[in-house]
């Protein structure tokens, strides 16, 4: 080889050194910035005490939806959304309601922070049985201001209705 040929081969190799760790840092940048949410369905019950020294009593069952900002960035939320494996009255797509709450629509989410919202299980029952077969599954999905959709794991009807008859049982013993 000749010393051109050498000199040629080494700055190739630098400058194909340079584009890669170029192109790693802007990637890993991007990857920094992502905006990411972590969204998960979990059954509670809800108990209530009427004073400090009666007993706690149960009051009642409830789909809670975690919403958790995994991001570094800051993320503008909607309100959670139910998505359906089929349309129902032409949509496949309902808002989870409560008129008791407060909370105004986009809402920030700070990096680590979490919204939870809490949908009546024996409400979220009643409006969809018979419209949503047992085995089909269903899942919560949320929107940003800028059109992403997170979404939770999806469970089946069933599963996720399985402890009405627990509440039922629960409410007969008052």
């Amino acid at each position: 080889m000749t010393p051109d040929e050498i000199r040629l081969m080494l700055m190739t190799a630098v400058v194909t050194i340079g584009l890669l760790s170029i192109i790693i840092g802007i990637r890993n940048r991007i990857i920094d910035n992502r905006k990411m949410l972590k969204v998960e369905i979990n059954n509670k019950i809800i108990l209530a005490q009427e004073s400090m020294i009666s007993d706690v009593k149960f009051q009642h069952m409830v789909l809670s939806i975690d919403i958790l900002n995994v991001g570094k960035v800051p993320i503008f939320i909607y309100q959670p959304c139910i998505k359906l494996p089929k349309k129902i009255d032409g949509f496949d797509l309902f808002q989870v309601v409560n008129p008791n709450e407060t909370t105004k629509f986009p809402l920030k989410l700070e990096q680590g922070q979490t919204y939870n919202k809490e949908l009546s299980l024996r409400q979220f029952f009643y409006e969809f049985k018979g419209k949503v077969k047992p085995n089909k599954k269903v899942h919560f999905q949320i929107t940003d201001t800028m059109g992403k959709v997170f979404k939770s794991k999806r469970r089946t009807f069933a599963e996720l209705v399985k402890h009405i008859e627990t509440e039922d049982m629960l409410n007969a013993r008052k």
